[in-house]
């Protein structure tokens, strides 16, 4: 997982706003339980795309394995919803304000 973190952080260098690069770090982190840099770069990936459900899901189960619960069932309230709503929901409940499911 060296190398793939290698040349996912050579990826984010040449497309730092691109959320695939972070998304996919963050699950070769996880892989080696660093869990701390893989909730780093998922939250990089949902700051880049709100309404993308991947980020959320990924991060909710990577705060699972943290043990951070509460965390980690918003995350995953969340991926659903967006999953329910096919990315269709409004900037106002996407927004990490006034929601409750900021992680």
């Amino acid at each position: 997982h060296g190398k793939a973190i290698e040349d996912l952080s050579h990826y984010i260098s040449l497309s730092p706003k691109d959320d695939f690069g972070y998304t996919y770090r963050a699950l070769s982190h996880r892989t080696i339980k660093k869990y701390d840099n893989a909730i780093s770069d998922l939250n990089s990936a949902i700051k880049l795309k709100p309404k993308k459900r991947e980020g959320y899901i990924h991060r909710g189960n990577t705060y699972l394995k943290t043990g951070n619960y509460n965390l980690a069932l918003a995350d995953d309230v969340r991926g659903c919803v967006l999953l329910l709503f096919d990315g269709k929901l409004d900037d106002e409940f996407c927004s990490s304000s006034n929601n409750g499911f900021n992680g």
